[in-house]
């Protein structure tokens, strides 16, 4: 069953595709606060289907060991605290319809049924690649914000295990947890609420037992709403020379600037879930992290087979199914003919997995 061009000039695979990448340029209200790279997909991890098989790194670095002179060298074996973990990521797969009166304006020699079937198909493109970001970046905010991802029955991405039917849990240590006092064997951070938090101290503090758990350096916060408040009244943070420079941004901008106690700091209050509305990190949410790496972080595209992007007629019919697939990495789109009645059918969806592979790097948690 072939289309007409102008039908097919839109609905082919290729065309389909170009429409969501093009839909990313129009302007939506999904916040990604956290650096580029953790919403960048892999480009060398890359699997076939939804299992996902990565080195999880728990151990910290040693030093070789001296041997007496004569002696025979001594085995060291692989790397200490390396574990291979196989997780099943997630994939959306979502479509609309494309009604017969569509079908009818986008074939019409009319340019104005034309250009209102058009805006539709566009309107349609860019609500479908709205849907897909957000399926990602919500998997991305859980990690750093919860440090594992949970789905209910229905395929949402919850905000807590509360109703979770499956668990992606990246391993996180309970050290690695910040709390105020670190109850229950998780890290004192300390209240950063109160103006006397010695907040320099805190800091020299945790970096020193980042580095020796994991042999990552964090030089990066991402915060909540309230700390740029009470890094800004602190009683330490006022001693020091850079307090002018620290009030006027905090004055002028609301934020944090980068520097202050030699950090970067991320806002990232602004991230809320597309299946819940709330907001991914809380008030008080404080979390240190190295720069991004594919060594530590990784976001993991999955492939899944889709048709292929050289059909003629730009749909695939069920006696070309099998022979028209190719391996589409991400996000896909297709459509297909359905005939009773007669409409055509656009399958988006995307498949993607961030992983923590040193979980020991990264400490989150909250500082009030």
């Amino acid at each position: 069953m072939n289309l007409a061009p102008q039908t097919a000039q839109f609905f082919s695979p290729a065309a389909l595709f170009k429409l969501l990448a093009d839909a990313q340029d129009v302007k939506t209200v999904i916040p990604m606060p956290l650096p580029p790279g953790a919403y960048t997909d892999s480009a060398t991890d890359r699997p076939i289907g939804t299992q996902v098989v990565y080195a999880r790194h728990t151990g910290n670095r040693a030093s070789a060991r001296a041997i007496a002179p004569g002696s025979p060298s001594r085995a060291i074996g692989t790397l200490p605290g390396t574990q291979m973990i196989s997780e099943t990521g997630l994939v959306a797969s979502e479509h609309y319809t494309v009604s017969p009166e569509h079908i009818m304006g986008l074939n019409s020699n009319m340019p104005w049924f034309v250009q209102r079937a058009t805006i539709e198909v566009n309107r349609n493109a860019i609500n479908a690649r709205s849907r897909l970001d957000f399926f990602k970046a919500d998997q991305v905010h859980s990690s750093f914000a919860k440090g594992a991802i949970w789905t209910d029955g229905d395929g949402k991405i919850l905000d807590s295990s509360s109703g979770a039917v499956n668990t992606i849990d990246f391993g996180v240590p309970t050290g690695n947890k910040l709390t105020t006092a670190g109850a229950g064997s998780t890290y004192a951070i300390g209240d950063w609420s109160s103006a006397s938090t010695d907040l320099g101290l805190a800091i020299r503090t945790l970096k020193q037992a980042a580095l020796k758990a994991s042999g990552y350096l964090p030089d990066t916060i991402y915060y909540g709403i309230n700390i740029p408040k009470w890094v800004a009244q602190n009683t330490t943070v006022k001693a020091y020379s850079f307090n002018a420079l620290l009030n006027e941004a905090v004055a002028t901008k609301n934020e944090i600037p980068n520097g202050v106690l030699g950090m970067n700091w991320i806002p990232v209050y602004n991230a809320f879930s597309g299946s819940t509305g709330t907001n991914w990190f809380g008030d008080n949410f404080l979390a240190f992290a190295p720069p991004i790496t594919t060594d530590w972080y990784d976001l993991i595209p999955l492939g899944q087979q889709v048709p292929n992007t050289g059909i003629a007629d730009g749909l695939v019919t069920s006696s070309e199914q099998d022979a028209a697939m190719h391996i589409q990495w991400g996000m896909y789109s297709y459509a297909y003919h359905k005939t009773d009645p007669y409409q055509l059918r656009v399958v988006n969806g995307i498949g993607c997995m961030p992983v923590i592979k040193a979980p020991k790097a990264y400490f989150f948690g909250v500082c009030a």
